[in-house]
């Protein structure tokens, strides 16, 4: 039950399932890809028009409770509801004045059509008005309680049309043939499947609106920043000034990893905690046929993604130049982009994480996903080293490919020989090696071209996307 107050007037109250009949015989026609609960809430606000009062005087003048009782009363099976159901306007009163109750609630079924309130006059219906036995079935069994908004309006525009009586307010009285009311049906089936505007406006309003709520939540857009800049000062004093040294070749190289598995996680996560918590309005709204799946995931994709830039090139730029890596424009730029590549790779696999599983086993498998996706990187073990059976799982493993890439950009390209300076607290120190390409054979790094790197993430960053996108897809499919 629903009783519903506005300006301390009672606008309604009666079942949940007869507000949206009620409402379209007070002609105010729910549009069919509006939540009617929303759109009660702008009916008692005034933003259809000043109809608190009117609302208010069907209540206490018995209108409502005539209604309500003619749709519990009325239950139509699936062959007899396109025909006897549809509620016509003109079966009650409009209620323009609450002194001119309309007669139709007292009328009889049998008695001929009803009569229709039209501004302060009472006027009769066609005359020529025939009591046939499917006139008399329609208007005996009254007002059907599960059609759709969207055909109510069609069925009433269709009357309004036979009557041929452009802006007089009165509904004809003929029953439209039940050949004309399925073709209605169909057609709105067809209309309740499409939205009201194009994928792109649903795009481009989507896209701010993610943007806002990016802006807006300034505690975990704060944290993700203060993150990357605290982390990048503590992981460049932690290996201060080791970049060009031949002796700490392999400090530098966990620089390197920790530094991606950092850029990992910290787009991972928040998408993981984030995502899960999003979808029971995106499936409110989607449902509502407000916007699309793909214009919600396109949206959504966009709209991190200057986020996702932004925040490992400020973490890169800080232990880049503290770690005195290779001074040279173009090997921080490609270092630049590695890292952000991991990047969105990372947030895409929350992206499935998160589509795919509530929030709680989201935050779960965060983590645990990412453990042998580092364990493939080729840092902790040589690829040579994985047994046959499981070395199938490092060329799906991104990381692989993201510190496989970062050492070719730091130690290869033709970098000119390293310092073979040991440092003064040292007590022992790995063997200089001042040749940059044995850094390479040492860390066990594929010989393949560093831009083939750069085409597997890329490759792998696309095919998560679109797993993500199938995985909402599939879940929607679900609730329907």
């Amino acid at each position: 039950q629903l009783y519903f107050l506005a300006e301390g007037h009672c606008i309604y109250r009666g079942p949940v399932n007869c507000l949206v009949p009620y409402l379209a015989s007070q002609d105010l026609v729910c549009p069919s890809y509006h939540n009617p609960a929303d759109y009660f809430m702008e009916v008692a606000c005034g933003e259809h028009g000043d109809n608190v009062l009117r609302l208010a005087c069907a209540v206490r003048r018995g209108i409502l409770d005539e209604t309500i009782a003619k749709l519990v009363k009325q239950e139509c099976d699936d062959s007899t509801l396109l025909f006897s159901c549809p509620l016509r306007p003109s079966t009650f009163s409009n209620g323009s004045k609450c002194g001119n109750r309309a007669t139709a609630g007292n009328t009889s079924p049998t008695a001929g059509p009803a009569v229709i309130v039209h501004g302060d006059e009472t006027v009769d219906p066609d005359p020529t008005y025939s009591q046939t036995p499917s006139h008399s079935a329609l208007d005996a069994e009254g007002v059907g309680a599960g059609e759709s908004v969207s055909l109510l309006h069609q069925v009433e525009t269709g009357l309004r049309a036979e009557a041929d009586l452009p802006g007089n307010g009165l509904v004809s009285s003929k029953v439209l043939s039940e050949e004309r009311l399925q073709r209605n049906s169909e057609t709105d089936k067809r209309q309740t499947r499409t939205f009201a505007t194009s994928l792109w406006t649903q795009f481009r309003i989507l896209f701010v609106r993610n943007l806002f709520s990016i802006f807006r939540d300034t505690t975990l857009t704060h944290l993700r920043l203060v993150s990357h800049v605290v982390v990048g000062i503590m992981i460049g004093l932690l290996y201060f000034r080791i970049g060009n040294l031949g002796s700490e070749v392999i400090s530098n190289g966990a620089f390197i990893f920790f530094s991606l598995l950092f850029i990992m996680f910290a787009a991972l996560m928040p998408t993981v905690m984030t995502f899960p918590l999003e979808l029971n309005i995106f499936v409110r709204e989607h449902m509502n046929y407000w916007y699309s799946l793909k214009a919600y995931y396109l949206a959504k994709s966009f709209a991190d993604v200057p986020f996702q830039i932004f925040f490992p090139i400020v973490y890169s730029s800080i232990v880049y130049w503290m770690t005195e890596q290779p001074a040279d424009f173009l090997r921080y730029f490609l270092f630049l982009l590695i890292s952000t590549q991991t990047s969105l790779v990372g947030q895409s696999l929350g992206l499935v994480i998160g589509a795919a599983t509530s929030l709680q086993v989201a935050v779960f498998l965060g983590p645990v996903t990412g453990i042998p996706i580092l364990l493939f990187s080729g840092f902790f073990l040589s690829l040579d080293l994985i047994p046959k059976y499981l070395q199938w799982l490092s060329y799906i493993s991104f990381t692989r490919y993201s510190f496989s890439g970062a050492l070719k950009i730091v130690y290869g390209l033709n970098r000119t020989a390293l310092d073979c300076v040991r440092r003064r607290n040292a007590k022992y120190s790995f063997p200089c090696v001042s040749d940059a390409s044995i850094v390479l054979d040492v860390m066990n790094v594929d010989e393949y071209s560093l831009y083939f790197d750069f085409l597997i993430l890329c490759i792998i960053f696309v095919l998560l996307r679109f797993l993500g996108y199938f995985i909402l897809r599939c879940r929607i499919r679900g609730r329907h």
